[in-house]
Protein backbone atom coordinates (compact mmCIF):
# COMPACT_ATOMS: atom_id res chain seq x y z
CA UNK A 1 0.00 0.00 0.00
CA UNK A 2 2.76 2.31 0.53
CA UNK A 3 4.14 1.74 -2.89
CA UNK A 4 1.06 2.92 -4.25
CA UNK A 5 0.76 6.01 -2.35
CA UNK A 6 4.31 6.53 -3.57
CA UNK A 7 3.37 5.99 -6.44
CA UNK A 8 1.77 9.19 -6.84
CA UNK A 9 -1.51 8.42 -8.99
CA UNK A 10 -3.71 10.60 -8.98
CA UNK A 11 -6.22 7.70 -8.81
CA UNK A 12 -5.04 7.07 -5.29
CA UNK A 13 -4.64 10.06 -4.31
CA UNK A 14 -8.14 11.85 -4.72
CA UNK A 15 -9.83 11.27 -1.08
CA UNK A 16 -12.89 11.87 -1.95
CA UNK A 17 -14.15 8.92 -2.84
CA UNK A 18 -13.89 5.53 -0.83
CA UNK A 19 -11.41 4.98 1.54
CA UNK A 20 -7.66 3.83 0.27
CA UNK A 21 -8.03 0.61 1.87
CA UNK A 22 -11.37 -0.26 0.24
CA UNK A 23 -9.56 0.26 -3.70
CA UNK A 24 -6.96 -2.26 -3.22
CA UNK A 25 -8.54 -4.89 -1.18
CA UNK A 26 -11.92 -4.66 -4.01
CA UNK A 27 -9.29 -6.07 -6.87
CA UNK A 28 -7.21 -8.29 -4.59
CA UNK A 29 -10.45 -10.11 -4.02
CA UNK A 30 -12.02 -10.01 -7.60
CA UNK A 31 -8.36 -11.89 -8.01
CA UNK A 32 -8.64 -14.24 -6.17
CA UNK A 33 -12.20 -14.86 -6.54
CA UNK A 34 -13.13 -14.64 -9.84
CA UNK A 35 -16.08 -12.58 -9.20
CA UNK A 36 -17.23 -9.42 -11.25
CA UNK A 37 -16.47 -6.05 -9.38
CA UNK A 38 -19.80 -5.10 -9.27
CA UNK A 39 -20.67 -7.97 -6.80
CA UNK A 40 -18.82 -6.46 -4.53
CA UNK A 41 -19.11 -2.81 -4.88
CA UNK A 42 -22.32 -2.76 -2.25
CA UNK A 43 -19.66 -4.16 0.00
CA UNK A 44 -17.05 -1.70 -0.42
CA UNK A 45 -19.61 1.41 -0.70
CA UNK A 46 -18.56 2.11 -4.17
CA UNK A 47 -20.71 2.72 -7.27
CA UNK A 48 -20.09 0.13 -10.30
CA UNK A 49 -18.28 2.32 -12.45
CA UNK A 50 -15.82 3.25 -9.55
CA UNK A 51 -15.36 -0.46 -8.83
CA UNK A 52 -14.35 -1.07 -12.51
CA UNK A 53 -11.70 1.55 -12.81
CA UNK A 54 -10.07 0.65 -9.17
CA UNK A 55 -9.66 -3.02 -10.45
CA UNK A 56 -8.09 -1.78 -14.07
CA UNK A 57 -6.00 1.04 -12.59
CA UNK A 58 -4.95 -1.62 -9.68
CA UNK A 59 -3.54 -3.74 -12.55
CA UNK A 60 -1.68 -0.88 -14.40
CA UNK A 61 -0.10 0.13 -11.33
CA UNK A 62 0.95 -3.05 -9.62
CA UNK A 63 2.53 -3.74 -13.04
CA UNK A 64 4.18 -0.34 -13.46
CA UNK A 65 5.67 -0.95 -9.99
CA UNK A 66 6.51 -4.60 -9.41
CA UNK A 67 7.66 -5.38 -13.24
CA UNK A 68 11.06 -5.10 -12.61
CA UNK A 69 11.66 -7.23 -9.88
CA UNK A 70 8.78 -9.92 -9.75
CA UNK A 71 8.12 -10.50 -14.01
CA UNK A 72 11.72 -9.36 -15.30
CA UNK A 73 14.17 -11.61 -16.52
CA UNK A 74 16.98 -13.50 -14.86
CA UNK A 75 20.25 -11.75 -14.57
CA UNK A 76 23.65 -13.19 -14.41
CA UNK A 77 23.31 -13.99 -10.29
CA UNK A 78 19.27 -15.59 -10.48
CA UNK A 79 20.90 -17.56 -13.60
CA UNK A 80 23.53 -19.42 -11.83
CA UNK A 81 21.04 -19.95 -8.58
CA UNK A 82 18.49 -21.65 -10.50
CA UNK A 83 20.96 -24.05 -12.22
CA UNK A 84 22.38 -24.84 -8.32
CA UNK A 85 18.81 -25.27 -7.31
CA UNK A 86 17.83 -27.83 -9.97
CA UNK A 87 21.23 -29.49 -9.58
CA UNK A 88 20.15 -29.79 -5.71
CA UNK A 89 16.95 -30.87 -6.78
CA UNK A 90 17.07 -32.71 -9.73
CA UNK A 91 20.44 -33.91 -10.00
CA UNK A 92 21.33 -32.61 -13.37
CA UNK A 93 23.17 -29.51 -14.16
CA UNK A 94 22.61 -27.10 -16.97
CA UNK A 95 18.67 -26.81 -16.12
CA UNK A 96 17.01 -23.82 -16.24
CA UNK A 97 13.55 -24.65 -15.75
CA UNK A 98 10.33 -26.03 -16.70
CA UNK A 99 8.63 -24.60 -20.18
CA UNK A 100 4.72 -25.26 -21.05
CA UNK A 101 1.91 -23.26 -22.36
CA UNK A 102 -1.46 -22.99 -20.40
CA UNK A 103 -5.11 -21.89 -21.88
CA UNK A 104 -7.34 -19.64 -20.11
CA UNK A 105 -11.08 -19.56 -21.04
CA UNK A 106 -12.29 -16.19 -22.54
CA UNK A 107 -16.30 -16.46 -22.12
CA UNK A 108 -16.97 -13.33 -23.80
CA UNK A 109 -14.65 -13.49 -27.10
CA UNK A 110 -16.48 -11.86 -29.57
CA UNK A 111 -17.93 -13.73 -32.37
CA UNK A 112 -16.00 -12.32 -35.32
CA UNK A 113 -13.00 -13.69 -33.57
CA UNK A 114 -14.09 -16.83 -32.19
CA UNK A 115 -12.43 -19.22 -35.14
CA UNK A 116 -9.18 -17.74 -34.06
CA UNK A 117 -9.52 -18.66 -30.25
CA UNK A 118 -10.99 -21.69 -30.73
CA UNK A 119 -8.67 -24.76 -30.73
CA UNK A 120 -8.71 -28.34 -29.31
CA UNK A 121 -10.90 -27.39 -25.88
CA UNK A 122 -13.28 -26.16 -28.42
CA UNK A 123 -13.71 -23.22 -26.15
CA UNK A 124 -12.28 -19.71 -26.39
CA UNK A 125 -8.89 -19.55 -25.04
CA UNK A 126 -6.51 -17.29 -24.73
CA UNK A 127 -2.93 -18.75 -24.43
CA UNK A 128 -0.11 -17.96 -21.55
CA UNK A 129 3.31 -19.27 -22.11
CA UNK A 130 5.59 -19.63 -19.48
CA UNK A 131 9.16 -21.08 -17.91
CA UNK A 132 9.50 -21.50 -14.04
CA UNK A 133 12.25 -23.05 -11.08
CA UNK A 134 11.58 -25.56 -8.82
CA UNK A 135 9.93 -22.90 -6.57
CA UNK A 136 7.06 -22.40 -9.02
CA UNK A 137 8.72 -18.80 -9.77
CA UNK A 138 7.71 -17.41 -13.32
CA UNK A 139 10.81 -16.19 -14.57
CA UNK A 140 9.60 -16.42 -18.33
CA UNK A 141 5.40 -15.47 -19.25
CA UNK A 142 4.07 -14.23 -22.63
CA UNK A 143 0.64 -14.06 -23.03
CA UNK A 144 -2.21 -13.24 -25.65
CA UNK A 145 -1.84 -16.11 -27.89
CA UNK A 146 -5.20 -17.70 -29.55
CA UNK A 147 -6.31 -20.86 -28.67
CA UNK A 148 -6.18 -22.14 -32.25
CA UNK A 149 -2.13 -22.15 -31.56
CA UNK A 150 -0.35 -25.07 -30.50
CA UNK A 151 3.21 -25.05 -28.46
CA UNK A 152 5.23 -25.17 -31.21
CA UNK A 153 3.45 -22.07 -33.18
CA UNK A 154 3.66 -19.98 -29.66
CA UNK A 155 7.36 -20.84 -29.03
CA UNK A 156 7.96 -19.22 -32.48
CA UNK A 157 6.33 -15.84 -31.63
CA UNK A 158 8.14 -16.30 -28.42
CA UNK A 159 10.51 -13.97 -27.01
CA UNK A 160 12.23 -16.80 -25.33
CA UNK A 161 12.88 -18.40 -28.82
CA UNK A 162 14.11 -14.74 -29.86
CA UNK A 163 16.76 -15.31 -27.09
CA UNK A 164 18.18 -18.60 -28.19
CA UNK A 165 19.45 -16.95 -31.24
CA UNK A 166 20.65 -13.27 -31.05
CA UNK A 167 22.82 -14.33 -27.82
CA UNK A 168 21.05 -12.93 -24.98
CA UNK A 169 20.82 -16.09 -23.31
CA UNK A 170 24.09 -17.42 -24.83
CA UNK A 171 25.66 -13.85 -23.14
CA UNK A 172 23.78 -14.48 -20.05
CA UNK A 173 25.06 -17.38 -19.59
CA UNK A 174 28.58 -16.73 -20.31
CA UNK A 175 28.43 -13.90 -17.29
CA UNK A 176 26.72 -16.16 -14.90
CA UNK A 177 29.65 -19.06 -15.44
CA UNK A 178 27.27 -21.92 -15.74
CA UNK A 179 28.97 -23.63 -18.75
CA UNK A 180 30.84 -25.39 -19.65
CA UNK A 181 29.32 -27.94 -17.31
CA UNK A 182 29.64 -31.83 -17.93
CA UNK A 183 27.12 -34.41 -17.76
CA UNK A 184 28.77 -37.77 -17.48
CA UNK A 185 31.83 -37.69 -20.39
CA UNK A 186 30.29 -35.31 -22.15
CA UNK A 187 30.36 -31.04 -22.02
CA UNK A 188 27.57 -28.65 -23.21
CA UNK A 189 27.75 -25.12 -23.45
CA UNK A 190 23.95 -24.35 -23.28
CA UNK A 191 21.19 -24.69 -20.46
CA UNK A 192 18.57 -26.51 -21.18
CA UNK A 193 14.69 -26.72 -20.57
CA UNK A 194 12.38 -29.87 -19.85
CA UNK A 195 9.39 -29.82 -22.15
CA UNK A 196 6.76 -32.12 -23.71
CA UNK A 197 7.28 -33.85 -26.50
CA UNK A 198 5.43 -31.57 -29.01
CA UNK A 199 8.15 -29.19 -28.93
CA UNK A 200 11.02 -29.33 -31.62
CA UNK A 201 14.44 -30.91 -31.48
CA UNK A 202 16.48 -27.86 -29.87
CA UNK A 203 19.43 -27.88 -28.32
CA UNK A 204 18.23 -26.67 -25.50
CA UNK A 205 15.31 -28.62 -25.06
CA UNK A 206 15.22 -32.00 -23.42
CA UNK A 207 11.76 -33.87 -24.36
CA UNK A 208 10.43 -37.25 -22.95
CA UNK A 209 10.51 -40.49 -25.07
CA UNK A 210 7.40 -40.79 -26.55
CA UNK A 211 7.62 -44.78 -26.37
CA UNK A 212 10.38 -46.00 -23.68
CA UNK A 213 11.01 -49.89 -24.41
CA UNK A 214 14.33 -50.37 -22.52
CA UNK A 215 14.69 -49.97 -19.27
CA UNK A 216 17.02 -47.06 -19.37
CA UNK A 217 14.68 -45.16 -21.18
CA UNK A 218 11.77 -45.75 -18.90
CA UNK A 219 14.03 -44.58 -15.84
CA UNK A 220 15.05 -41.34 -17.89
CA UNK A 221 11.87 -40.63 -18.65
CA UNK A 222 10.16 -40.96 -15.74
CA UNK A 223 13.27 -38.91 -14.41
CA UNK A 224 11.92 -36.22 -16.83
CA UNK A 225 8.11 -36.19 -16.24
CA UNK A 226 8.56 -35.93 -12.54
CA UNK A 227 11.20 -33.02 -12.58
CA UNK A 228 9.14 -31.39 -15.73
CA UNK A 229 5.84 -31.15 -12.76
CA UNK A 230 7.47 -28.21 -11.56
CA UNK A 231 5.49 -26.02 -14.29
CA UNK A 232 2.74 -27.81 -13.78
CA UNK A 233 2.15 -27.10 -10.29
CA UNK A 234 2.85 -23.85 -10.75
CA UNK A 235 0.14 -23.33 -13.06
CA UNK A 236 -2.09 -24.84 -10.38
CA UNK A 237 -1.12 -22.82 -7.55
CA UNK A 238 -1.20 -19.97 -9.66
CA UNK A 239 -4.86 -20.71 -10.91
CA UNK A 240 -6.13 -21.76 -7.79
CA UNK A 241 -5.05 -18.52 -5.59
CA UNK A 242 -6.12 -16.31 -7.99
CA UNK A 243 -9.64 -17.31 -9.50
CA UNK A 244 -9.97 -14.78 -12.30
CA UNK A 245 -7.51 -17.28 -14.40
CA UNK A 246 -9.13 -20.24 -13.71
CA UNK A 247 -13.01 -19.31 -13.91
CA UNK A 248 -13.90 -18.28 -17.89
CA UNK A 249 -13.12 -14.62 -18.14
CA UNK A 250 -15.43 -12.22 -18.39
CA UNK A 251 -14.04 -9.55 -19.41
CA UNK A 252 -14.47 -8.07 -23.20
CA UNK A 253 -10.93 -6.01 -23.88
CA UNK A 254 -8.06 -8.80 -24.17
CA UNK A 255 -5.75 -5.83 -23.05
CA UNK A 256 -7.01 -5.22 -19.94
CA UNK A 257 -7.15 -9.05 -19.60
CA UNK A 258 -3.44 -9.21 -20.26
CA UNK A 259 -2.84 -6.37 -17.83
CA UNK A 260 -4.80 -9.01 -15.32
CA UNK A 261 -3.14 -11.99 -15.81
CA UNK A 262 0.40 -10.09 -15.64
CA UNK A 263 -0.88 -8.87 -12.31
CA UNK A 264 -1.88 -11.90 -10.82
CA UNK A 265 1.29 -13.52 -12.05
CA UNK A 266 3.53 -10.76 -10.55
CA UNK A 267 1.47 -11.10 -7.18
CA UNK A 268 2.26 -15.05 -7.46
CA UNK A 269 5.42 -14.43 -7.90
CA UNK A 270 5.37 -11.79 -4.76
CA UNK A 271 4.11 -15.25 -2.74
CA UNK A 272 6.89 -17.38 -3.98
CA UNK A 273 9.33 -14.99 -3.20
CA UNK A 274 7.64 -14.09 0.64
CA UNK A 275 7.98 -18.08 1.28
CA UNK A 276 11.37 -18.62 0.16
CA UNK A 277 13.14 -15.42 1.52
CA UNK A 278 11.43 -16.15 4.85
CA UNK A 279 9.32 -13.08 4.63
CA UNK A 280 11.55 -10.24 4.15
CA UNK A 281 9.33 -8.06 1.33
CA UNK A 282 12.57 -6.05 0.92
CA UNK A 283 14.74 -8.85 -0.44
CA UNK A 284 15.11 -10.16 -4.13
CA UNK A 285 13.97 -13.38 -5.04
CA UNK A 286 16.84 -15.77 -4.39
CA UNK A 287 15.84 -19.35 -5.66
CA UNK A 288 19.12 -20.90 -3.93
CA UNK A 289 18.79 -19.34 -0.52
CA UNK A 290 20.39 -22.33 0.91
CA UNK A 291 23.88 -21.75 -1.04
CA UNK A 292 23.97 -18.27 -1.51
CA UNK A 293 27.06 -17.58 -4.29
CA UNK A 294 29.28 -14.55 -2.80
CA UNK A 295 31.87 -14.40 -5.24
CA UNK A 296 29.81 -14.02 -8.28
CA UNK A 297 30.74 -10.15 -9.12
CA UNK A 298 27.71 -7.50 -8.47
CA UNK A 299 28.28 -5.83 -12.11
CA UNK A 300 24.93 -4.07 -13.53
CA UNK A 301 24.16 -6.92 -15.72
CA UNK A 302 24.35 -9.52 -12.83
CA UNK A 303 21.96 -6.84 -10.47
CA UNK A 304 19.80 -5.08 -12.95
CA UNK A 305 16.91 -7.18 -13.80
CA UNK A 306 15.19 -6.60 -17.41
CA UNK A 307 11.53 -6.43 -17.44
CA UNK A 308 9.64 -9.18 -19.52
CA UNK A 309 7.99 -7.50 -22.83
CA UNK A 310 5.04 -8.99 -24.90
CA UNK A 311 5.68 -11.18 -27.67
CA UNK A 312 8.23 -9.18 -30.01
CA UNK A 313 6.71 -10.70 -33.52
CA UNK A 314 6.86 -13.74 -35.35
CA UNK A 315 10.42 -15.00 -36.23
CA UNK A 316 10.68 -15.15 -40.17
CA UNK A 317 11.86 -18.08 -41.73
CA UNK A 318 15.64 -18.52 -43.21
CA UNK A 319 17.14 -21.17 -45.06
CA UNK A 320 19.91 -20.56 -43.54
CA UNK A 321 18.95 -22.12 -40.65
CA UNK A 322 18.03 -25.19 -41.57
CA UNK A 323 21.30 -26.75 -41.46
CA UNK A 324 21.83 -25.22 -37.49
CA UNK A 325 18.96 -26.73 -36.84
CA UNK A 326 19.75 -29.92 -38.47
CA UNK A 327 22.79 -29.64 -36.38
CA UNK A 328 20.49 -28.69 -33.00
CA UNK A 329 18.51 -32.10 -33.67
CA UNK A 330 22.14 -34.27 -33.45
CA UNK A 331 22.97 -31.67 -30.20
CA UNK A 332 19.66 -32.19 -28.64
CA UNK A 333 20.33 -36.16 -29.04
CA UNK A 334 23.83 -35.88 -27.20
CA UNK A 335 22.27 -34.29 -24.81
CA UNK A 336 19.27 -35.88 -24.02
CA UNK A 337 21.62 -39.42 -24.37
CA UNK A 338 23.87 -38.05 -21.78
CA UNK A 339 21.25 -37.34 -19.07
CA UNK A 340 19.82 -40.78 -19.76
CA UNK A 341 23.29 -42.40 -19.01
CA UNK A 342 23.93 -40.11 -15.72
CA UNK A 343 20.25 -40.87 -14.43
CA UNK A 344 20.78 -44.47 -15.12
CA UNK A 345 24.05 -44.45 -13.73
CA UNK A 346 22.94 -42.28 -9.96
Amino acid sequence: MQDIVASGDKFYRDRRGPILEAMLLLPLQVLALGVSPSSLCHYYQMSRMHAKEACNRFDVIVFRIYNHQYLSQPTATDLKNIVALHQRKHKVPGLMGSLDCTHLVWKNCPKAWEGSFKGKEKKTTIVLEAACDYNHYFWHASFGYPGSLNDVNILCFSSLYKSFYNDSLKNLEVAAGVVLYSIGNEKFDKVFFLTDGIYPCLDCFVKPIAAPVKQQEKRFTEWQEQARKDIERAFGMWKNSWHFVQHPIHLLNIQQIGCRVSCSIILHNMIVSDRIMGGDVHADYNPNLAQIDTNLSNTTSDTTRVPLTEHDGFIEHDNNQDETKRGEREEHLRLQNAIRHFINSN
